[in-house]
């Protein structure tokens, strides 16, 4: 009998182990799946904040100086998000991206985004909900008081070869986190693209 003992407290003492090494391995690999999850998903949203832009951009520098320049870019940006939920939108700006690195000036960075006269116009998460193309329909030689792209004009962006504007669009949405499994709610992704406008046949030198 006594062997059959022995062997009865062996097979116990096995399935404690197991039991013991289950209870550590599984919330481990829990952990690493839905951290996959979490980065896969935040890094999907990264690249379609990068493919947004350059869709906003390549918009922006085709329509040049025409009117509703902006209006079709933020048409084309809000497309390309579109498996982003609006409220994450924080910001799109459209600026003039003369600097030597084309990097969005730091005023119309302050404050989450704010316009700037001469150098972009910011658009906020509520005027992407409401905006339309009407309010961008002024007629004239330069933008309205009241149009939301009055503080960098379309019309004034110039189209003419040797002294053509480079433009650009930044984007800035806000990631909530989808498991809880990573030490953060959410995440700020931003990302900018700039091209230069295209030159206009009519006004080249």
């Amino acid at each position: 009998m006594r062997p059959v003992l022995r062997r009865r407290r062996h097979n116990q003492s096995e399935r404690g182990a197991n039991m013991v090494e289950f209870a550590i391995v599984v919330p481990l690999m829990a952990l690493f799946v839905f951290g996959l999850i979490e980065l896969g998903t935040a890094w999907r949203d990264t690249l379609t904040v990068n493919t947004a832009a350059r869709s906003g951009v390549r918009i922006a520098s085709n329509l040049g100086n025409e009117r509703l320049s902006d209006w079709e870019t933020i048409s084309s940006v809000k497309a390309a998000l579109g498996d982003i939920d609006s409220a994450d939108i924080l910001s799109v700006i459209v600026y003039n991206a003369a600097a030597t690195d084309g990097q969005i000036p730091a005023a119309c960075l302050s404050g989450g985004g704010t316009s700037v006269i001469g150098s972009c116009n910011h658009y906020t998460p509520a005027q992407l909900e409401t905006l339309s193309e009407s309010d961008f329909g002024t007629t004239g030689a330069a933008c309205s008081a009241s149009s939301p792209d009055r503080y960098w004009c379309p019309l004034d962006r110039s189209t003419i070869q040797g002294s053509l504007d480079h433009i650009g669009v930044y984007l800035r949405i806000q990631y909530q986190s989808k498991t809880d499994i990573l030490p953060f709610d959410t995440l700020t992704i931003e990302d900018s693209a700039v091209m230069r406008v295209e030159p206009r046949l009519e006004t080249s030198i």
